[in-house]
């Protein structure tokens, strides 16, 4: 996964929400110029001791219900869920502001300073009005309607030091930033209920309130922890060393905040909603991905700022702030590592993890509570390299967290972040001895030489080492991403709309799941815009976006027949009603899809592709001949299907058989992401093993649904000749299906057989695999060879369908249903040596990617569909 296969709404939402940040910031930094000279050090000090309260828990004032509704609210939350988040949001507002009023006073005198409990009495309003935009901020941040979220981000900075600098100037002091700060608030909350059309109104649902609790309960100790232990310092500093080098120390901290602080904002607002919207697979790709983009910026802005630092806080603030220098150089690193593990923590919310950032958090504020405490006794300087080696502590623990949790090891994080360290280094060797030679020149004339010599120097030192990455980040600017929505962004920028109409989809795994799940990204990525029909399951929502695409899970009552026709009927209503945004239908499996696809193309004149997924006695073909109607069925599809996908030679065989003209079929394998499925050196395969608890054995893999068709009970009547041979073999089976309970009784005697369930992610598995077996009676092109033969795992499979031709001469293929072939074939592999293993295992790997890659895969889908909707353009 790349930025480049992100959605078109994710990429709009990255590119709106570094504007938005960036204009606020913008507006935050003038401000703050400005201030400085209207206020002393004093009154700005005495603005921060009463704010306290708001820098404690501004990241944390909704008990995480934010991202609560943003994680259970889908493309279109239900009216309950909203009205029953706002109850809670504003319940909670009321009470952290009733909270403030009433310890304005012990704050106060915590300080020495009885000044600061007016000034707290009015700022504590400010959660009661913050908490009233929490709904819409969800609203928009879910649908990553980030352009219109844009207009709030401004509204807030703007208003704020619009009315602090007007009554600054008019020497109301610290109580100009009061007012501005509550009239920031106003502005804000005020633009969110607008643009997200969003009318406040009470309800309740006790369910939705368990599940918004239940969740958020445990994002919120995430985000407190967090709040209060990084605004700890304001307090200690306040107390311990005074108000003076309170407010040297708060604007120094600004000035990082200000500049490097868009890593931090975009791992709040952006990150999680589109990890959610991800498949939980892609998460670990897309992380990586993700912080090396956020590497590229953040390394060379840090760097940038520590050597500049000297020169731009005079220049900005004035003279009289010198001090703040080396604690703004120390708190430029410190933001820049924070920029990095809101990336890694969005990634652990988004896999239903919180727990990992609660528990490396607990480490954190274990070693940072301390460290302030002492550090605050001596000097600021020594607080901000507090707050660095604490993050330095955070990081170590959270990207531990990250190997276990998301199946990122530290080798990936390194080699993505290389080069754009090598090409900071770089950029800082130029720069220093730049800046000494114009030392001399005007301080203005220093600082912008140095940003142009430095921003110079780094850009063709990345472009040197990491083009493509380099590309990727210019991606997230390009005018298309500023469309005035993200649907008009789709809409200018697609050539095709596909409607994919399956049985069963994510969460529900399979071969044509796992394929069209995958093929979401790249298709984007070419210009098609993706729509998935699929069938409803219990505990399932009847809209979501999973990889970026809509996906609508239609109702299936009652028995077959009943199922097929509501949902036949179900999903032409709602194509009749998107038919301007349908260019293709593409319907996988020949039976109740494909005749949800021709009633479509009868109603819509839209193209129909059938995408034929099995082959052999169970396969799409011989199944529904088989069935009552079936060949009027196969004589229809004949009729109107324009082309038939045929997955394998057997496929494309029955395919001829039943009468279909060759001139109307086309070949078409599964692809697999050769960048996920990969193997991985031996001390890390003995790792993985010990990680999975299958340390010391000769480990033998399937990964399957527990299905009939699937042979697994072949493969259990043929274990024991396996055990016999290799006394150290164990067979781990992972799937879930009909067939558990029959399977588990079976193999109540085998000690040496372990089921593991459903997993979402296969690569450990496969990496710690010697061995992967698939002993089907019928098979179209099963993905799950795919990916083991792109892991370079020998592989054992029965000889049907498109296994032999994936296979080949590179892995043992058996009769269907022999047990003592099956036995004979899985102990010869388990006997090679590692120079046969590592040879087998590379064929294998470099036959999957000369011939079943991902990207070649959408390729020819899109060649296809731009094909068919191109014939259709002129009869219309």
């Amino acid at each position: 996964m790349s930025v480049a296969t992100l959605p078109a709404r994710v990429a709009s939402g990255a590119a709106w929400t570094y504007a938005s940040f960036a204009a606020g910031r913008v507006l935050v930094f003038g401000g703050l110029a400005i201030l400085a000279r209207l206020l002393s050090p004093e009154e700005y000090s005495l603005f921060a001791m009463a704010a306290v309260g708001i820098y404690l828990l501004e990241g944390s004032r909704d008990f995480g219900l934010t991202r609560g509704l943003i994680y259970f609210g889908g493309e279109h939350p239900s009216g309950s869920l909203l009205r029953t988040g706002f109850v809670l949001a504003v319940c909670l507002g009321g009470a952290i502001s009733a909270s403030l009023f009433g310890l304005a006073p012990t704050i106060a005198a915590f300080y020495g300073d009885p000044r600061v409990t007016d000034l707290m009495h009015v700022l504590s309003v400010y959660f009661v009005i913050a908490c009233v935009g929490l709904v819409p901020d969800a609203l928009l941040q879910r649908q990553l309607a980030f352009d219109r979220r844009f207009w709030p981000s401004l509204a807030a900075p703007a208003g704020r030091y619009a009315i602090a600098i007007a009554l600054a100037a008019r020497g109301y002091g610290a109580w100009s930033l009061v007012w501005g700060q509550l009239v920031g608030i106003s502005l804000e909350v005020t633009c969110l209920c607008i643009l997200a059309r969003w009318k406040p109104g009470l309800g309740w649902s006790t369910a939705a309130a368990r599940r918004l609790i239940s969740f958020s309960s445990q994002v919120s100790v995430v985000e407190w922890v967090a709040a209060i232990a990084l605004n700890l310092d304001y307090a200690l500093v306040g107390h311990f060393l005074g108000g003076e080098l309170l407010g040297l120390y708060a604007l120094a901290f600004k000035l990082p905040d200000t500049t490097l602080g868009a890593a931090g904002f975009v791992g709040s607002r952006v990150l999680l909603p589109t990890f959610v919207s991800l498949d939980r697979q892609r998460l670990p790709t897309a992380l990586v991905h993700t912080l090396r983009l956020l590497m590229m910026l953040l390394a060379p802005a840090g760097a940038g700022l520590f050597v500049l630092a000297p020169v731009v806080v005079p220049l900005v603030f004035g003279t009289q702030w010198s001090d703040a220098v080396p604690v703004v150089q120390l708190l430029a690193l410190s933001s820049c590592l924070n920029g990095l593990l809101q990336a890694v923590g969005a990634g652990f919310v988004a896999a239903g993890q919180p727990r990992r950032i609660i528990a490396a958090q607990i480490v954190w504020v274990s070693f940072l509570v301390p460290a302030l405490y002492i550090t605050a006794r001596i000097s600021i300087v020594a607080v901000a390299l507090a707050h660095v080696l604490s993050m330095l502590v955070f990081g170590g623990v959270k990207l531990a967290f990250a190997r276990s949790t998301l199946g990122v090891g530290g080798l990936q994080l390194g080699r993505a972040a290389v080069p754009s360290l090598l090409a900071t280094g770089t950029m800082v060797l130029v720069l220093v001895p730049t800046l000494r030679l114009a030392e001399l020149l005007p301080p203005l004339a220093v600082a912008m030489i140095g940003i142009v010599v430095g921003g110079v120097t780094y850009a063709i030192a990345i472009w040197t080492l990491d083009r493509a990455s380099m590309r990727q980040l210019l991606s997230l600017v390009r005018p298309e991403h500023f469309q005035s929505s993200p649907a008009v962004a789709a809409d200018r920028s697609r050539r095709l709309a596909v409607t994919m109409i399956v049985q069963s989809y994510f969460p529900r795994v399979g071969g044509a799941e796992t394929n069209l799940q995958a093929l979401i990204g790249p298709l984007r990525a070419r210009g098609v815009e993706v729509t998935v029909l699929t069938r409803r399951f219990p505990g399932m929502a009847p809209e979501d976006c999973v990889s970026g695409a809509p996906v609508f899970r239609l109702p299936v009552p009652g028995n077959q027949v009943r199922a097929s026709l509501t949902f036949t009927a179900t999903a032409v209503w709602l194509l009749m009603r998107r038919r301007w945004t349908v260019d293709v239908l593409h319907a996988h499996e020949l039976r109740s899809p494909t005749m949800t696809a021709i009633v479509a193309k009868l109603v819509l004149r839209r193209p129909v592709v059938a995408h034929v997924l099995r082959g052999g006695l169970l396969g799409d073909v011989s199944v529904l001949e088989a069935q009552p109607l079936g060949r009027l069925r196969v004589w229809l599809f004949k009729q109107l299907v324009n082309t038939f996908l045929a997955i394998s030679v057997e496929t494309r065989r029955e395919l001829l058989d039943a009468g279909i003209p060759e001139a109307r079929i086309t070949s078409l394998a599964y692809g697999v992401d050769v960048e996920r499925f990969r193997p991985v050196p031996p001390p890390q395969h003995e790792w993985r093993r010990k990680e999975l608890g299958l340390e010391g054995w000769r480990v033998v893999l399937v990964v399957a649904r527990l299905e009939p068709e699937k042979g697994l009970d072949t493969l259990l009547a043929a274990w024991p000749r396996v055990t016999a041979a290799v006394p150290r073999a164990l067979l781990v089976i992972a799937g879930d299906g009909s067939q558990r309970e029959v399977l588990s009784r079976q193999a109540a005697s085998l000690t040496d057989v372990r089921f593991v369930g459903l997993i979402r992610d296969p690569v450990p598995y496969l990496q710690a695999a010697d061995c992967y077996t698939l002993p089907s009676l019928t098979e179209g092109l099963p993905i799950s060879l795919l990916e083991a033969m792109a892991a370079a795992v020998p592989c054992v499979a029965t000889a049907i369908g498109g296994t032999s031709e994936a296979l080949g001469g590179l892995g043992e293929l058996v009769p269907p249903g022999d047990e003592e072939q099956l036995a004979a074939a899985i102990v010869k592999v388990l006997r090679f040596d590692a120079a046969d293993r590592e040879a087998i295992g590379a064929a294998t790997r470099r036959r999957v990617i000369d011939c079943y890659s991902l990207e070649a895969n959408a390729d020819s889908l899109y060649r296809l569909y731009d094909q068919l909707a191109h014939r259709r353009k002129p009869q219309q």
